[in-house]
């Protein structure tokens, strides 16, 4: 059984196992990833720049997070390492504004397809930052995916689809 009912009031609370959880994490996020990408695309076409789409865009997400960040606040003003999470939230704006940019410039589907490549380029770089072992069979995976993406976009690496370089 992958869950266990609990009746509070009118509504039903689950607790669904990790797996479940992760699995409907993933669909939610791929969701929500098109959900943006297309809004992107939409807004972008209505002469927004990629820095006004990720400013709004910014504004929604403080806003969902401003109870969480209210109940925190003692925490936040205190963090334990400040160079990497300036590190991350620099590492975070340079991948959203040029994924914007990405969006905005190819066809989405192209867009979309590059941006599976993230997954290769995160094993990539478990390895270099990490100093985990990367076997030849992950190796081999990491070669045939990047392989099958390009196949995918088939980029002409003429200079007007710089875009396609910026997503990579």
């Amino acid at each position: 059984m992958p869950f266990k009912s609990y009746t509070v009031s009118m509504f039903s609370l689950v607790r669904f196992s990790p797996s479940i959880k992760g699995i409907l994490f993933a669909l939610v996020s791929t969701a929500l990833f098109t959900v943006v990408g297309a809004m992107v695309r939409v807004l972008s076409d209505s002469s927004m720049s990629a820095f006004q789409i990720l400013l709004f865009r910014q504004l929604v997400f403080f806003t969902v997070l401003l109870p969480s960040i209210w109940v925190n606040w003692s925490r936040l003003l205190r963090p334990k390492h400040l160079k990497l999470h300036v590190v991350r939230i620099a590492g975070a704006f340079t991948a959203l504004i040029l994924g914007f940019i990405v969006v905005a410039a190819i066809p989405l589907a192209n867009a979309t397809a590059l941006g599976f490549t993230q997954v290769l380029f995160v094993a990539l770089l478990s390895r270099i930052v990490l100093g985990e072992d990367v076997s030849w069979q992950r190796k081999a995976t990491l070669i045939i995916g990047f392989v099958g993406v390009m196949l995918v976009v088939q980029p002409s690496f003429e200079v007007e689809h710089y875009s396609i370089v910026c997503s990579v």
